[in-house]
């Protein structure tokens, strides 16, 4: 293959990674669901039917998505390509 035609076909590759990433970002409502079945997790059973979430603030990035705590700073989930991954400060989120 000649440079001429590498370079169209990745390209295109790389826009089509970029369009798929974008499509399947995850909203808000799935990384506090995400969240939430941490929160939930962390709690005994009594108290896991009533979890409460602190102020929590979404990032949307296009190309992924994150979660934090409202003023704190702290990365509670990350979200790219449909999934929704929480950091280890996911038990924090909640009370």
């Amino acid at each position: 293959m000649t440079v001429k035609k590498v370079r169209p076909i990745f390209l295109i590759g790389a826009v089509l990674m970029v369009l798929i990433a974008a499509l399947t970002n995850p909203d808000q409502a799935t990384h506090l669901r995400a969240i939430k079945e941490i929160v939930s997790l962390r709690k005994s059973a009594y108290q896991s039917a009533d979890v409460q979430l602190l102020p929590l603030e979404y990032h949307n990035y296009i190309l992924f998505s994150t979660t934090t705590i409202l003023g704190g700073g702290l990365t509670l989930a990350r979200g790219y390509l449909g999934q929704v991954q929480t950091t280890a400060y996911a038990s924090l989120g909640g009370y």
